[in-house]
Parts: structure tokens; C-alpha cells; sequence
């Protein structure tokens, strides 16, 4: 037979209820609200709620860093989010916008053509002077 804490009864086989269902002395594990800290109680103590397993400081510390750890996943969550609605709006309102003409075109300025005495004038002039200052040593030699 059990008792009505489901512990098996110790007394020998004997028909109808247990009896002395308060005299179970069997052991069973309580833990603190984080389930970190576990200790171990008779079924007695813990029938009476007698058995409290409070946090320590590492539990308060544990919950804290979960705490942290959770707002940070769920900011995180929040930044993905916002980018990928960010990014269904844009592609949603390309979508309904249509083909954009290029309204930067390019102007490409017609250059003047600069006639061959203006762009090689020094060239020339270079010649030029040769030639004359030859000349007239070729001539007043």
C-alpha cells in the first residue's frame, strides 16, 4: 500500500489504509525557486510545507545574468526585426513605384576642337626659332 504522499508504506502487509501516514520518513528533494540549490527533507517536514529552500547569492547572481542575457537577445530580436521590415517595405514600395528613370543623366560637354597650330604652338614655335636662329648663322657666316 502508499501513502498519501506516494510513498510506499513500510508496515507489513496489512488491508485497507496505512497506518500512521505522519510517521513517513522518507527523504525527498527540495529545491530553491531556481532549482540550483537542492536539499534533501523527510516527507513529514515537506507535508507540513515546513521544508523551504531559499536562493543564495549565485542563484540572485545567476538570475540577474539571465536577466541581462535575455534583454540583449531580445534587442537583438528587435534589430532583426526592424531590418527585415525595413527591407519588405523598400522592396514593397519598389514593387508599386515602377521603373525609375535616371533623372542624373550624365551631360557629357562637347569639347572644341582645338585646331593643330593651337595645340602644338610651342612645338612649333620651338621649330620656328631653331629654324631662324640657323638661317641667319647659316647666312652671316
Amino acid at each position: 500500500m502508499f501513502f498519501e504522499c506516494g510513498h510506499r508504506c513500510k508496515a507489513n502487509c496489512h488491508s485497507g489504509p496505512c497506518p500512521n501516514e505522519e510517521l513517513c520518513q522518507k527523504k525527498v528533494k527540495v529545491m530553491c525557486k531556481c532549482k540550483r540549490i537542492k536539499k534533501e527533507f523527510h516527507c513529514e517536514i515537506v507535508r507540513k510545507k515546513l521544508a523551504i529552500v531559499e536562493c543564495d547569492e549565485v542563484c540572485e547572481k545567476k538570475k540577474e545574468e539571465e536577466r541581462i542575457l535575455k534583454e540583449a537577445i531580445n534587442k537583438q530580436q528587435k534589430l532583426e526585426e526592424e531590418l527585415k521590415n525595413r527591407k519588405e517595405l523598400e522592396k514593397y514600395q519598389k514593387m508599386f513605384e515602377g521603373k525609375k528613370k535616371n533623372r542624373n543623366r550624365k551631360f557629357y560637354e562637347e569639347e572644341e576642337e582645338i585646331s593643330l597650330i593651337k595645340k602644338y604652338r610651342f612645338v612649333f614655335l620651338s621649330v620656328t626659332l631653331l629654324v631662324i636662329s640657323f638661317l641667319i648663322y647659316y647666312f652671316l657666316s
